[in-house]
């Protein structure tokens, strides 16, 4: 539940960016609390627990109020991001320090892998 727990509380004023990880999303959650936040969304494939389809349709109804959203499907992972944990890491660490550095004025080393796996002009991705 961490991933709607993150999106329902990001209309906390002291937020800024958001990174949803498999979240449990529907039809009913509201995009209200991502609104002029920037989102990115990572879901496996083939998660069991939680529906990809479902936060993709989320992405897409909360992307007029988002400050910016991306959503990245991940082929072949689960829901416990055991498969390409080291794609799981890249784009969460990469987000956060991008959103910072942003937020903050400056320029930090972002991973390497980060602009190839995400690119900034990037709405949707499947890797």
């Amino acid at each position: 539940m961490g991933g709607l727990t993150a999106v329902i509380a990001a209309d906390h004023p002291g937020v800024e960016a958001v990174v949803a990880l498999a979240p449990w999303l529907n039809p009913a959650t509201p995009t209200s609390g991502v609104a002029n936040r920037k989102v990115l969304i990572v879901h496996g494939t083939t998660d069991r627990w939680t529906s990809a389809s479902a936060s993709l349709l989320f992405a897409r109804r909360a992307s007029a109020e988002a400050a910016s959203m991306q959503y990245v499907a991940l082929k072949g992972a689960g829901h416990f991001m055991l498969r390409k944990i080291g794609v799981w890491q890249t784009l969460t660490t990469g987000f956060v320090m991008k959103a910072f550095a942003e937020s903050i004025g400056a320029e930090l080393p972002l991973p390497a892998e980060y602009t190839r796996l995400l690119p900034e002009s990037a709405v949707q991705v499947t890797l």
